[in-house]
């Protein structure tokens, strides 16, 4: 959840791997998303409510998980940013994704409009077309997080952000 440019920074380049990422060049050109989890920052279906993501092949959570991440990594991190006991700083962006409201609002656990029919697909359906999504989908906060050591920080906000497990290229 971490909300600072630095940060951003870090965690963007360095240590995790949302669906979606940048161009690294000069210019205009850096500003295009392209697929970084993802093989491509897709094209909005549905009149622009569903959004589907494709995983690479190959990309692994650092130790001591070690294992290849899947959708229901990234389905889980989006869940936990959701969930205001995890205190996901800037979740606000996300209220559009059908059912983020009721996780927010503590009647749910789990964010309906976010479905993982196989490890390599996620599937975003949305309340109204958002043409920014890809950008959204950028930010640090919703790269995959691990389960196993998610569960750990459960309610205490920040505390996943200084133990992060990475899946970004610094190894």
């Amino acid at each position: 959840g971490e909300y600072l440019g630095n940060a951003w920074g870090l965690y963007s380049n360095l240590l995790l791997r949302p669906l979606v990422g940048y161009k690294h060049q000069p210019g205009a050109a850096g500003n295009e998303t392209v697929g970084d989890l993802a093989t491509e920052a897709p094209t909005p279906t549905d009149d622009g409510l569903t959004y589907t993501y494709t995983l690479r092949d190959g990309v692994k959570f650092g130790p001591p998980v070690d294992r290849a991440v899947t959708s229901k990594d990234v389905a889980y991190a989006m869940n936990r940013l959701a969930n205001p006991k995890d205190g996901g700083q800037y979740s606000f962006y996300y209220t559009p994704i059908k059912g983020w409201q009721e996780v927010a609002d503590g009647k749910a656990t789990t964010v309906s409009g976010i479905t993982t029919p196989d490890d390599k697909t996620i599937v975003f359906h949305l309340l109204k077309p958002t043409g920014d999504f890809n950008l959204r989908m950028s930010m640090p906060a919703t790269a995959p997080i691990p389960k196993e050591v998610g569960d750990c920080f459960e309610g205490k906000p920040g505390d996943y952000g200084r133990n992060v497990i990475s899946t970004g290229p610094y190894m």
